[in-house]
């Protein structure tokens, strides 16, 4: 799927969401799930490469709220918070989100990989 583009040309993260609002109007609360997915590729060499792919569970609110963010991040409420991506601190949202998550992960499997001590 293309995010970027949800609502067509030119892309623009507004449009996107009054379309993703629009199309979710009649939808309950729990039916309103949504995640954001990030997967990290580290190129060692041509046959290795470290992996790493993190989550963050969450759903779509009913408006959008807050100027912290960009893309989807004034809807997505996070899963555990009541207030969307884009009303979090940046330290808070870097913790949970699925970009600090891979991040996390890669980092480990660096330190795992050449024995670092964390």
């Amino acid at each position: 799927m293309r995010s970027a583009r949800f609502a067509g040309e030119p892309k623009s993260d507004k449009k996107n969401i009054v379309r993703l609002i629009s199309l979710l109007r009649h939808c309950p609360p729990d039916k309103r799930t949504a995640r954001f997915k990030c997967v990290l590729v580290l190129k060692l060499s041509i046959c290795e490469e470290i992996v790493a792919e993190g989550v963050c569970e969450g759903r779509i609110d009913f408006s959008a709220k807050g100027n912290n963010g960009f893309g989807y991040d004034p809807v997505f409420i996070p899963q555990g918070f009541s207030e969307t991506f884009a009303q979090l601190e940046s330290s808070v949202k870097n913790k949970i989100s699925h970009r600090g998550k891979a991040l996390e992960i890669i980092k480990e499997k660096i330190y795992e990989r050449y024995s670092f001590n964390l």
